[in-house]
């Protein structure tokens, strides 16, 4: 499973971290997968049937992301 993803941060103190889940191998896009910021269980979204996510809130800074699906 691999999390494509884009934050904006314009000088902000939150912001908005956007993404899509898709299979390592085939690239195909994992469909109501939960992505979570590490260290930080309040932060975390759905994907969407394309594998889509969108998490908001997010305070400025460095983080990884991890995903995890059932199935």
């Amino acid at each position: 499973m691999s999390i494509l993803s884009a934050g904006q941060l314009f000088s902000q103190e939150r912001f908005t971290i956007n993404g899509r889940v898709v299979s390592s191998i085939g690239r195909e896009p994992i469909g109501y997968a939960t992505v979570f910021v590490r260290g930080f269980p309040e932060y975390y979204a759905v994907t969407d049937s394309t594998g889509v996510f969108a998490i908001n809130g997010v305070k400025a800074g460095l983080f990884k992301l991890e995903s995890s699906c059932v199935g």
